[in-house]
């Protein structure tokens, strides 16, 4: 297993100090700042994780909620953590003094996690590159894994009906309903485990990465695609417990917590291999559980080769694998039972996670250290030669996995011809001839590349760095908003020296257009949160030329009142027309953005 010693996580273009304490070190209710227990990430509100220190008797933990007002709703029996509700409006008060209490190991809220994935047009890629380019085909004729290899779906559950799917599942525990049935209702589970195992040479549908692999189902992601950090450390610890040898984890979340490291290193103690999606924030930020030691963290790469370009990136990157446009088992509200494509490093790991599957029914006896160190040795070298942080040591090769060890073809040089000696002929001279001038045409210099700023709500504007940003306009045929309305401030922003650019905004734009060349762009959006005091007041779905890059986005939640937070994607525009959409995805409040670039 492979980790960087040199790893730091570090939050970019965030000036907030965030604490994330380990257990038994815990800063003062002073030391914490006016951002309180790290509330202003996404959580269930009235929610905490409590840890006992061993030896706390029974009674003496009851007299401990009593204290705070908290009432036990849920255990994870392995981990030794208690889920706990206290009043909504009490709960940082509380949170404080639980960690204050010297009975208690460490506190936390239940933060949530999404499934991490963005939906993409059907129509867009070639069906199902992923295998070929990872040469699942010829590495299926080494091995073809086994059903005695469990992979372990933690996800939104799957669709026990899919004709795909048949024989390859293995129900498991439903946490988000707490029953036996972890039926999918929303679609997510069912993709990734068409990835790692759909049924394959049935002469239907997809193929499985994992070929013979089975799955073990179990749901801790909800219909809309969101869960509790104590149900994902359940559903881990549940999967371990159940015969998995492998876990795929295409979910995540930005904070850090105790409660899910435990459940980690849990699993990881009894020999399971964890495969997480590292992300789609195209940020070095943390993102858990892919952050973890213990995790293998994969990245998203597309049909060639290149990064995904809302990927995440830094140390924790292991490996990377497809995941834009991945065509697999699908199911949704409309149609139901299917197939479809979604892009996201979501989709990337079930590749990872399909390839040590067939590792391990190669061998049974492999660790899952020596799994992890077989699937990164084994990678195609990507990016910066070695490891580097956006392809980790490169993307996946199923075939140079499973033959690891032993004989890799190789391309045999061709022998060059030996040159046979030959008379050389003594050479006539000859008359050289002046060559005639021709005219030359001046060449035309090819059109500047394509640039547009927009101060969005805001008037014409000269940054520190003399970059001009046009006054907002609606669209002209040549870029503009189609809705909404200009709002301003005047309190300072963090993070930044322009505050002009943050402190206004455009509220429910709907959309911004961009009339330019077809091509590959960067588009940078920038942010600011005046208004709300809750991560989920206000929620935002962000499509740009079709592909939601920003599933459930919160300001608030990622750096909290006004700080500047700064989004780049790379897109590619076919049509001449770069559309931004804008859409409320949860919470009361409208869509905002501060400032928008655009730029070949």
């Amino acid at each position: 297993m492979n980790r960087h010693s040199f790893k730091v996580i570090f939050i970019a273009l965030i000036l907030v100090a965030l604490l994330f304490p380990a257990a038994n070190s815990y800063a003062s209710p002073s030391e914490q700042g006016a951002k309180g227990w790290g509330l202003d990430a996404p959580h269930v509100p009235g929610r905490i994780l409590v840890k006992f220190k061993s030896g706390v008797k029974g009674e003496q933990r009851l007299q401990v909620h009593a204290e705070q007002g908290g009432r036990v709703v849920a255990e994870i029996p392995r981990l030794g953590v208690q889920v706990v509700h206290v009043p909504e409006e009490a709960m940082a008060a509380a949170l404080a003094r639980y960690r204050a209490n010297p009975r208690v190991a460490y506190a936390e809220p239940d933060y949530l996690a999404y499934g991490d994935f963005a939906p993409n047009d059907p129509y867009y890629a070639t069906l199902q590159y992923g295998p070929q380019i990872i040469q699942a085909d010829r590495a299926w004729d080494v091995t073809t894994g086994s059903p005695n290899v469990i992979v372990a779906v933690v996800d939104s559950g799957a669709d026990f009906q899919h004709p795909d799917l048949q024989g390859k599942l293995v129900a498991g525990w439903d946490f988000i309903n707490n029953d036996a049935d972890p039926t999918d209702d929303q679609g997510h589970g069912t993709h990734v485990a068409g990835i790692v195992g759909a049924v394959t040479n049935n002469g239907e549908g997809v193929a499985g990465i994992g070929y013979e692999t089975r799955l073990l189902v179990v749901k801790v992601l909800d219909a809309s695609g969101a869960g509790t950090y104590s149900g994902i450390a359940q559903g881990i610890v549940y999967a371990a417990d159940h015969g998995a040898s492998i876990i795929n984890l295409s979910l995540g979340g930005t904070s850090f917590s105790q409660t899910l490291l435990d459940a980690v290193e849990y699993a990881w103690s009894r020999g399971v291999l964890l495969v997480a999606a590292a992300g789609n924030y195209a940020s070095s930020n943390p993102f858990y559980p892919a952050s973890f030691e213990q995790v293998m963290g994969v990245a998203a790469t597309d049909a060639n080769d290149n990064r995904w370009s809302s990927s995440n990136y830094g140390t924790y990157i292991s490996v990377s694998a497809p995941g834009v446009n991945i065509y697999s088992t699908n199911w949704n509200k409309t149609s139901g039972t299917g197939y479809g494509y979604r892009t996201g490093t979501s989709m990337a790991a079930p590749h990872v996670s399909g390839v040590a599957a067939l590792l391990l029914a190669q061998d049974p006896s492999r660790s899952n250290a020596q799994l992890w160190n077989i699937i990164e040795s084994t990678a195609d070298d990507l990016g910066a030669a070695g490891w580097d942080a956006y392809y980790g040591y490169g993307r996946v090769n199923a075939y140079r996995a499973v033959t690891y060890g032993g004989a890799v073809p190789t391309p045999t040089a061709t022998p060059e011809p030996t040159p046979t000696a030959t008379s050389t002929p003594t050479p006539i001279p000859t008359a050289t001839l002046e060559p005639t001038p021709t005219p030359t045409n001046t060449p035309i210099p090819p059109p500047a590349p394509y640039l547009q700023r927009v101060n969005c709500g805001g008037t014409h504007y000269t940054d520190s760095q003399g970059q001009v940003w046009a006054a907002d306009q609606a669209w002209d045929g040549s870029w503009g908003y189609m809705n909404g309305a200009a709002k301003s401030s005047t309190i300072a922003v963090n993070g930044t020296v322009d505050d002009p650019l943050y402190q206004r905004w455009r509220e429910n734009p709907v959309e911004y257009r961009f009339a330019v060349p077809n091509g590959t762009y960067w588009v940078t959006l920038r942010f600011a949160e005046f208004e709300v005091s809750k991560s989920t007041d206000r929620m935002m779905r962000i499509t740009i030329e079709g592909v939601v890059v920003e599933g459930r986005f919160s300001v608030y939640g990622l750096v909290g009142k006004y700080t500047a937070l700064d989004r780049e994607y790379q897109v590619t525009v076919s049509d001449g027309v770069l559309n931004i959409q804008f859409a409320k995805n949860g919470g009361k409040k409208n869509p905002v953005v501060s400032a928008i670039e655009v730029r070949q």
